[in-house]
């Protein structure tokens, strides 16, 4: 029953990381960037724009892969950017990227490493905290 209840709290954390994400990143890159672009210079500057500020915003979650998941993120905000132009809302695209990271949350927590580094061999990656214990080192 308590592993049940941990899992159900797992859960509901990475769901709720995932709508306040969904919603702050889209409000911020779809609303607040691309559409004031977009009025003055078209949908693909602005698209483009607000992708490589999107993809430079996820930097410190990856900046030694910082130009192959810029291209990832880019493309990805193409098709947000892409779905806010076409419907003049940033609610298809929040429910998209919220779901997105749904599932990219619970991948990164099931296998303790997130898509962009599956193909990484496993001796590559540090080792899990259940595997390895608390960092005591302060390091």
């Amino acid at each position: 029953m308590l592993a049940n209840a941990r899992y159900a709290t797992v859960f509901m954390l990475l769901a709720m990381a995932s709508i306040v994400a969904g919603v702050t990143e889209e409000a911020a890159f779809r609303g607040y960037i691309q559409g004031p672009i977009e009025r003055r210079h078209g949908p693909m500057a602005a698209i483009l724009t607000s992708g490589v500020l999107f993809g430079m915003v996820h930097y410190n979650h990856h900046p030694a892969d910082v130009v192959t998941m810029l291209l990832y993120y880019v493309a990805v905000s193409f098709v947000c950017g892409g779905l806010a132009y076409a419907t003049n809302s940033i609610l298809p695209g929040l429910v998209l990227h919220t779901g997105g990271d749904i599932l990219s949350f619970l991948q990164s927590f099931a296998t303790g490493r997130p898509e962009w580094q599956m193909a990484a061999p496993a001796d590559a990656l540090p080792p899990l905290i259940w595997n390895s214990g608390v960092d005591t080192d302060g390091g």
